[in-house]
């Protein structure tokens, strides 16, 4: 695996709003997650911190894994983004920050991760680490200030690791360090910036280090290290358990979605627009939580992706028509079959959805109003028709067969 570093014109930023209260009654998913917009994420284990006269806020954490060790906040905790650039492999935040009318000055640490990194006039000794300092723009402090004789544009990437341009990274094997080579590519048809997508783009890039990271032997040192099993053969043994249900349930879901969709095919009716809205909110309000869940704002992902929350309505409509018909038609079968959901059955659901939301039980259900209760029975019920027609269902050719007349 190699790290390549190099200089070239290459940027992209959203901004991000982040809301505080005056309750620090936060849970972060782990340690090295902490900011990307989420209201319930904070800063913990804060190294520096600097305050202007006109009150802006500067923080620098050693650890962040998102790439946020250097933080910007308004005067009332709004959050201003992140400075970028400060986390990789050996690069940390540091333990300082300052700030004058013009530029931020970031202490960056950079380590050797216990010597895996094999210096090539770039990485310190192993044991031992060194300090920088990267001059920012105040403005805009995700981009570099030059310094005499130098732009402050380099960028990491990591040969294979797919994250810039399809056919970027191939042209780059074989430079030498200082080596200088166009690199000719187009932006994907499908690319977050409309403006760029589809063209032509030439990159000048020079090489300024190229490092190698040895990765540590597959032994059961290693299992120990990162598991809690004591040889390699029985973390590979839990690995390909894992897996194996991992495909198990792919195939589970993937014959779900087939058997959901010839529901909807076989259902006869005119499904009422409000039914169809209703559950394009559905699905919005899930791909939201999502979003959410790896701290990003629905706001945000639109904006960096071009997109508007109308463009995002529209292309679920379609499966919203299809979830629909398929719920209709497994609400018919449920009402053929007599399936019912009983108070144990509702409150188990109710218990797993405390778990989920990391909810009290009684808290949850007191939130719950009585329409909202009958809803999750007949969500069972409707489950429950799911499991009956996925466990009678046989591949065959395909056949035509009568419609499902819902009214009935």
């Amino acid at each position: 695996m190699k790290r390549m570093t190099m200089g070239m014109a290459l940027c992209a930023c959203a901004g991000m709003a982040w809301a505080v209260s005056n309750e620090l009654d936060y849970v972060v998913t782990w340690v090295g997650n902490e900011f990307i917009g989420k209201p319930e994420w904070v800063l913990h284990n804060i190294e520096a911190y600097y305050v202007t006269e006109d009150g802006d806020q500067f923080t620098n954490v050693f650890w962040e894994e998102g790439g946020g060790n250097v933080m910007r906040f308004d005067r009332d905790g709004t959050w201003r983004g992140a400075a970028m650039h400060t986390h990789g492999w050996g690069n940390n935040g540091g333990e300082a920050v300052a700030v004058n009318s013009k530029y931020a000055f970031l202490v960056l640490r950079m380590e050797n991760e216990n010597g895996g990194l094999k210096d090539l006039g770039t990485w310190p000794p192993a044991g031992s680490h060194w300090m920088g300092v990267s001059r920012r723009l105040r403005a805009d402090f995700t981009k570099g200030a030059p310094f005499e004789g130098g732009k402050g544009e380099d960028h990491e990437l990591i040969i294979g690791g797919g994250r810039f341009i399809p056919g970027f990274e191939e042209q780059l094997i074989g430079m030498n360090i200082g080596e200088n080579r166009d690199i000719n590519v187009s932006f994907p048809e499908e690319y977050h910036a409309v403006h760029l997508a589809g063209k032509p783009a030439v990159f000048k890039v020079t090489l300024n280090a190229c490092n190698i990271k040895e990765l540590p032997d597959a032994d059961d040192d290693f299992a120990q290290s990162v598991s809690d099993f004591d040889t390699l053969d029985e973390y590979k043994d839990d690995i390909k358990a894992k897996l194996s249900e991992d495909k198990k349930n792919s195939a589970e879901h993937a014959k779900e979605e087939a058997l959901a969709a010839l529901l909807a095919e076989r259902v006869e009716v005119d499904v009422p627009d409000v039914m169809i809205e209703t559950e394009v909110n559905h699905m919005v309000d899930g791909f939201s939580r999502n979003l959410a869940g790896r701290g990003m704002k629905i706001e945000h992902y639109l904006q960096f992706m071009g997109g508007t929350i109308e463009g995002l309505r529209e292309s679920y409509r379609e499966m919203a028509k299809r979830n629909v018909r398929a719920r209709l038609a497994l609400e018919a079968i449920a009402a053929a079959e007599n399936l019912t959901a009983d108070d144990n059955e509702i409150d188990a659901e109710i218990t797993s959805m405390a778990e989920r939301y990391n909810m009290e039980i009684d808290r949850l259900k007191a939130a719950m109003s009585p329409r909202e209760t009958k809803s999750l029975g007949v969500d069972i019920r409707v489950q429950k028709a799911m499991t009956l027609v996925m466990e009678n269902a046989v591949e065959a050719d395909p056949v035509p067969a009568d419609p499902i007349n819902i009214e009935e």
